[in-house]
């Protein structure tokens, strides 16, 4: 009820801007999204989640709705308002750490084109950080890659953006933190350089420096995030991603480090195919430690086949698996160092 009362709130103010400027485009949109998936480990026949070290689509031999979104968005020539609610297993298993207010906001923040070079946005954002979202129509695979899982989704302070022509876009971002709504004393700055040299290529680097509640101390945390996309056809798509992180823990640096390489295929409207091949080491057990296993080695591949039969609407089925160096994945009755799963989910939009 009081989310549902600040969505109204928020939507009321929003015609007093519209009363304020002279564009005649000035509009409302509502827009929603929902996934309903299904998912079956092969070796747990108990209704579970997963291994922690993921934040989607979690829940085994069982349905579940991993996201549920509705937006409202109102733009003029200079300024556009963005406002989003979210329920699902997605957001109450990544902000399980935020107020339970906080954990169903998912976007809450405006943009100002100050020229066609400077803009500023500012309050609850997409990241930074990746080229994956929560929302999985709009990724290439149906599951997100470890690099992702591991790395903020969202962020919340001020983006500052500068473009001085059409390949180049560079900006620096004050946050409260590692993927935090709320203002816990964890501030951080980041910065994101694009490139596009055509049509074909995205060079893409992002940078994360801030505090971090590390083992109940306030400590630096480095994070460095690359991807390249490249289009070599019409109907092919390419992505090569690398995250390097460095946590520092009293005089030491505990680092990890993971890889991914990316594929769509597209030949025609209704189908699409995709793959994915990976590998994440956190050998000091920073953001995968809970099994305490001297080191985390994690090797993972996925390909999905995707079918869209009319706009608005997509089922997706993926066939994933991961093999670790230790015994990482625990089962109801044994451990061990593999883990297998099929994914379906029906995807609607509006």
């Amino acid at each position: 009820m009081k989310l549902l009362l600040c969505f109204l709130i928020t939507l009321s103010f929003l015609p007093l801007f519209s009363q304020n400027d002279t564009m005649p485009d000035n509009r409302l949109v509502f827009s929603g999204y929902a996934d309903f998936y299904f998912q079956r480990v092969f070796h747990e026949k108990q209704p579970r989640n997963l291994a922690s070290f993921t934040n989607n689509f979690r829940r085994n031999n069982g349905f579940g709705v991993n996201l549920a979104l509705l937006k409202a968005s109102w733009q003029s020539n200079k300024v556009k308002l963005n406002m989003g609610l979210m329920s699902g297993h997605y957001p109450l298993l990544n902000f399980q750490d935020e107020s339970p207010l906080f954990q169903h906001i998912y976007e809450a923040n405006f943009k100002v084109d100050f020229t066609q070079k400077l803009s500023v946005e500012a309050g609850v954002l997409p990241s930074h950080i990746g080229m994956e979202s929560p929302i999985a129509k709009n990724c290439w695979n149906l599951s997100r890659s470890l690099l992702a899982e591991n790395s903020p989704y969202s962020e919340t302070g001020v983006k500052l953006n500068y473009q001085p022509n059409e390949m180049l876009t560079i900006s620096a971002l004050g946050l409260n933190g590692w993927q935090v709504i709320g203002d816990y004393g964890q501030n951080a700055f980041g910065s994101q350089i694009q490139f596009r040299p055509n049509d074909r290529w995205l060079l893409n680097f992002s940078t994360f420096y801030g505090k971090y509640y590390w083992r109940d101390d306030l400590e630096p945390r480095l994070f460095l995030n690359f991807y390249a996309t490249y289009r070599p056809v019409d109907w092919l798509n390419l992505a090569l991603l690398a995250d390097f992180g460095s946590q520092t823990e009293e005089n030491d640096a505990l680092t990890w480090q993971g890889y991914a390489l990316l594929g769509q295929v597209n030949p025609n409207g209704k189908w699409t195919g995709g793959f994915r091949v990976e590998r994440f080491v956190d050998e000091h057990e920073v953001l995968i430690g809970a099994l305490k296993i001297d080191g985390v080695h994690v090797n993972g591949a996925a390909v999905n086949l995707d079918w869209k039969p009319f706009e608005h609407f997509a089922w997706r089925l993926e066939l994933r698996s991961y093999r670790s160096d230790a015994v990482l994945f625990v089962y109801s009755d044994v451990r061990g160092k593999s883990q297998t799963s099929f994914l379906s989910a029906m995807m609607v939009d509006f």
